[in-house]
């Protein structure tokens, strides 16, 4: 599994074969509940987004730069528009109430109660290290991650010059990584082999501290209560 902020790995499947299908990201999204109705916010992101998209092509490579951007333009809004997409939001939420107080009791969503719940879990768990394993010796990047970092300067540059987006980024770290040569391939990957070596040892040490004993401490407590719940 790839760690957070990772760029995944192009996926390699045996000739002729289909790729294996990519484990979905993110928050998990129940594509049996009816849809809830957006925000004021919401509904006015939803239109202006595409159209910022248009104005300024330069800021699809800058993450989070069209979600900034709208959330000033939103401030300056009059008032009656807001009031305006609000009361649609609030009627429209009557009628989304009922229906999905009748949708919870489905075996569909208790299915997808227990995948939301375990992703909210893990969620947790992982949050719980980064707080506590700050004195953890930091696990060294993949062959495939040191190649990406030697060319992510160049790839941000064409990107924003071509107003590409983060999904172009990712496409183009890819098909740069399956344009190398073997040769090349195995170097970084000795690279990072050989720093795994010594990042094993220092793991080692750590676990044998104070702080580690802490975490593991807390995180049975965590998965205990999880368990329970």
């Amino acid at each position: 599994m790839a760690e957070e902020g990772e760029v995944p790995k192009p996926a390699e499947g045996a000739e002729g074969e289909a790729p294996p299908e990519k484990p979905k990201r993110g928050k998990p999204k129940d594509p049996l509940a009816p849809p809830k109705p957006k925000n004021g916010y919401q509904q006015f992101a939803e239109k202006r987004r595409p159209e910022l998209k248009e104005e300024k092509p330069e800021l699809a490579s800058v993450f989070g730069a069209y979600g900034k951007l709208m959330a000033e333009e939103w401030t300056v809004v009059a008032q009656e528009e807001k009031d305006r997409l609000q009361g649609g939001y609030e009627a429209a939420m009557k009628i989304w109430k009922p229906k999905f107080a009748t949708y919870k009791q489905t075996p569909g969503y208790k299915v997808f109660f227990e995948l939301k719940t375990d992703w909210l879990d893990i969620r947790v768990r992982k949050k719980l290290f980064k707080k506590m394993g700050k004195g953890a010796p930091k696990r060294p990047a993949g062959g495939y991650m040191r190649f990406c970092n030697s060319i992510r300067e160049r790839v941000k540059a064409e990107c924003a010059e071509k107003g590409l987006g983060m999904g172009d980024q990712a496409r183009l770290f890819s098909e740069g990584w399956a344009a190398c040569t073997e040769a090349a391939k195995a170097e970084y990957q000795e690279m990072s082999a050989k720093e795994k070596v010594v990042w094993e040892v220092e793991f080692l040490k750590y676990k044998k501290s104070d702080d580690y004993k802490a975490y593991i401490i807390a995180k049975q407590k965590l998965e205990a209560g999880q368990d329970l719940k």
